[in-house]
């Protein structure tokens, strides 16, 4: 029998890859900060999974420009994998001006920022996780709303 629908495709576990990088790009920055100035190697991390990050991306576009069928709206799929590039490139380009700006010590806002961004990662992260049997998956109560804390 010819199935036109799979229940999940790789693409997902691409989604997924991704994701662990934003954490870890996220984990890296926060770590840097906490061992400033002695923690110059966390910033050679963050710039590999900026690499990493790069290479998933590019996987994710070329499975999408070979698929017909995918589980998941073409459109979002484009926009879930240009997001979680950015927010890794992001954090490599603010790692990597660190050291530019000859910083001496860490604000204690930005060390809470680095908290605030582990804990939107860790959050990020989850999201294909949950996402993988679509919106079906969950009862209309259960879906997130737009604004909704938590």
């Amino acid at each position: 029998m010819l199935h036109f629908f799979r229940k999940e495709l790789p693409i997902f576990d691409l989604f997924d890859d991704m994701a662990t990088r934003v954490v870890s790009s996220a984990e890296h920055l926060r770590k840097f900060a906490l061992g400033f100035p002695q923690s110059d190697s966390e910033l050679q991390h963050i710039h590999d999974e900026e690499a990493a990050a790069d290479e998933l991306g590019h996987r994710v576009l070329q499975r999408l420009s070979h698929s017909f069928m995918l589980p998941i709206d073409r459109d979002d799929a484009h926009a879930l994998t240009g997001g979680l590039d950015d927010v890794v490139d992001y954090t490599d380009a603010l790692a990597k001006r660190i050291p530019l700006y000859h910083v001496e010590s860490m604000e204690p806002t930005f060390m809470r920022q680095t908290e605030v961004l582990l804990l939107a990662a860790t959050r990020v992260a989850a999201a294909p996780r949950r996402r993988r049997g679509g919106f079906r998956a969950t009862s209309p109560a259960r879906r997130p709303r737009l604004g909704a804390a938590g």
